[in-house]
Formats: structure tokens, sequence, C-alpha cells
């Protein structure tokens, strides 16, 4: 982002748009699994604490940072990789900082649900898992009968609870909420923010 903003006309290729666009995919797609697998292994830490250290080895610890971010670089191939079959209109102005796929299918006359699909079904399955789990935390921590235990219990989760909300907050303001009811500098602010969260 460095260059756009020192640059002086502010243009940027479409090759480099698109790289831009497959990093950020890309790394907002294992941000969301690894989101997943850190949800995951609250619940194991909650609800197995006994068996915890023996579920949760380091080759199974390596085996699903690894499946995220296999996942995570595969998805967003597989949709930033149509980006560049798609027509596109004589205007080519993206209206924020950097290339983000939304500005770019807004930008394309002929729509591409495949694209809008993957996306979807992707970071709906990694926060369908997070629910899950968190649901699955709470009713163990519901069940525990010492107000100590249960406030130990809670707080594992709280803070990992936290970065989980901030970051599908902001993405759900951002791509759910409809950008009608968004000005075009709260949307350039947010996607800022949605790029450095933690």
């Amino acid at each position: 982002m460095l260059p756009g903003f020192l640059a002086e006309d502010g243009t940027i290729s479409f090759r480099d748009c698109i790289t831009k666009l497959f990093f950020f995919s890309a790394l907002a797609c294992i941000e969301c699994f690894l989101l997943a697998v850190m949800a995951s292994d609250h619940y194991l830490s909650i609800c197995n604490s006994l068996s915890y250290k023996i579920i949760m080895n380091l080759m199974v610890f390596l085996q699903l940072v690894s499946a995220s971010w296999i996942t995570g670089i595969s998805v967003s191939a597989l949709a930033v990789g149509m980006v560049p079959h798609l027509s596109f209109c004589s205007s080519s102005e993206i209206n924020n900082f950097f290339c983000d796929m939304e500005e770019l299918l807004k930008l394309s006359w002929a729509k591409s649900p495949l694209v809008e699909m993957i996306i979807l079904v992707s970071c709906s399955l990694a926060t369908l898992f997070i629910i899950v789990s968190y649901v699955l935390i709470l009713s163990a921590i519901l069940q525990i009968v010492s107000a100590a235990g249960r406030q130990k219990a809670f707080s594992t989760g709280a803070s990992h609870l936290l970065v989980v909300s901030l970051y599908y907050g902001t993405i759900i303001i951002m791509y759910v909420v409809p950008y009608t009811e968004q000005s075009p500098g709260f949307h350039k602010a947010l996607s800022l923010c949605t790029r450095s969260s933690p």
C-alpha cells in the first residue's frame, strides 16, 4: 500500500492489483481458518482438559495450522484466479486504498456468482465452526459447578472471543451491511481496520 500512497497519480496496473488482491484475500482466509482452529483448541482445552495434551500434540497442531494455510491460499487462488477472466467496464477507478474483491466485482459488467459463492461458502464454514465451538464451550462452562472454575474457564477463551468479535464485526459491517448505507470515507477507513486486525 505504501507505493500507492506515495504515487502522485495513485494508479496501479491490473496485474499488480490482482497480485495485491491475492495476498490480501489469502491472508484474510488464513486468518479466518486460524481463528476456527483456535476456537477448536479452546473447546478442547475447556471441555476435554484431562485428555487435551494427548489429543492436541505437536503433530496435530502442525497439521491444523498447515491445513489453515493450504485452505486459505487455495480458496484465495481459486476466487482471485477467476477475476482476470471477468469483463470490466470502461471505468477502472476503485474508490479504496487497495484492490478489494468487492470493488473489482462492482467494475465488472458480467457478474460472477461463482466467485462470490466460493468466498461466501469458505467464510461461512469457518464462521460456523467458530460459532459451534463457542456454543459448546459456553454450554460446558455453564455446567461447571464452582464459580472459580467457571471464571477460569471463561477467562481462557475471552480474549480469543474478543479478537473474533472485532475481526468478524468489521468484516460484517464492510461486506454484509449494504454499501449504500455507508459513507465512502467510512468504508475506506473500515477497510484499513480489516487489513490490520490482529
